[in-house]
């Protein structure tokens, strides 16, 4: 459901280079999608839902290059993302 839900938005914000897949946070699988905006922008942005809750996170830079180096450290630190328990 969201990789069509942003792949329609994708379209008509013109973005290219749309690629989307899946990550693993907290044990469960969430969406990602990753593509250029304008000015050689690229981006990734993660939709996880931890309890019942959507976060959209984006990370960008400028330049592929760049995308390519960090993307693997942007992986990690989506992976690696827990919901704290609350006080009492």
């Amino acid at each position: 459901f969201l990789e069509h839900f942003f792949s329609q938005y994708a379209q008509q914000m013109n973005f290219t280079d749309c690629v989307y897949g899946r990550i693993v946070v907290s044990q469960k699988e969430h969406v990602w999608a990753r593509y250029q905006m304008h000015n050689n922008v690229w981006c990734k942005k993660f939709m996880i839902i931890l309890n019942g809750v959507g976060y959209a996170i984006t990370a960008s830079c400028a330049g592929k290059e760049m995308f390519i180096q960090r993307e693997s450290i942007w992986d990690e630190i989506a992976k690696s993302l827990r919901l704290s328990k609350p006080e009492k």
